[in-house]
C-alpha cells in the first residue's frame, strides 16, 4: 500500500482517483481489488530494488478474456529508471499465459508520463471520457487503452 501512496503523492491521477493520494486510500483500493473474483494474483506484482525495498507495484483483474491494469505506481526516487515498464511488462505476460487475449486501462489525460509508457508498450487509444473534477476549470479527460496481449 505504502508503494502506491508513495507512487501517487504528486500524481495528475489524483483528480480522478484521490483514494490513490494516502496509504488508507490505497489500502481500500487494494482490499476491494483483492476481494474481486475476477482478481489476477499472477499479474499484480510488487517490484523491489536491489536492497529488497518496494519500488513498484501494479495490480491487475479481468473481465470476459480482458486483463484490466489498475494501477501501476512507481515510488518517485525510482522514476525515470525503467520500472514502471519493467512492471507492466510482467504482469502483461502473466496475462498473457493466463490466455487473456486483451490487456486495458484507464489513464489520466494530463499524465504524460503514464502515456509515454503505455504508448511505448504497444497500449492504444481507445476513447476518451470527459469528467468534471471538483475545484478544478476544466474537465478531467481519461483515456482508455487497449493492447492485443498475441504480442506477448
Amino acid at each position: 500500500m505504502e508503494v502506491l501512496a508513495q507512487a501517487f503523492v504528486d500524481s495528475p491521477d489524483l483528480g480522478l482517483f484521490p483514494g490513490l493520494g494516502s496509504s488508507f486510500g490505497c489500502q481500500a483500493i487494494m482490499e476491494s481489488i483483492v476481494a474481486q473474483p475476477t482478481f489476477l494474483p499472477g499479474a499484480t506484482l510488487l517490484a523491489l530494488d536491489e536492497q529488497q525495498n518496494p519500488i513498484a507495484s501494479i495490480q491487475a483483474m479481468s473481465q470476459r478474456q480482458e486483463g484490466m491494469i489498475m494501477n501501476v505506481g512507481v515510488v518517485p526516487r525510482a522514476w525515470g529508471k525503467g520500472w514502471g515498464k519493467r512492471i507492466l511488462q510482467a504482469s502483461l505476460g502473466s496475462m498473457a499465459q493466463d490466455g487473456l487475449s486483451f490487456a486495458s486501462l484507464e489513464v489520466s489525460g494530463n499524465n504524460p508520463s503514464a502515456l509515454a509508457l503505455y504508448r511505448g508498450t504497444g497500449f492504444r487509444k481507445t476513447r476518451v471520457q470527459y469528467l468534471p473534477l471538483q475545484d478544478q476549470k476544466r474537465p478531467e479527460c481519461p483515456g482508455f487503452w487497449d493492447l492485443p496481449l498475441n504480442l506477448w
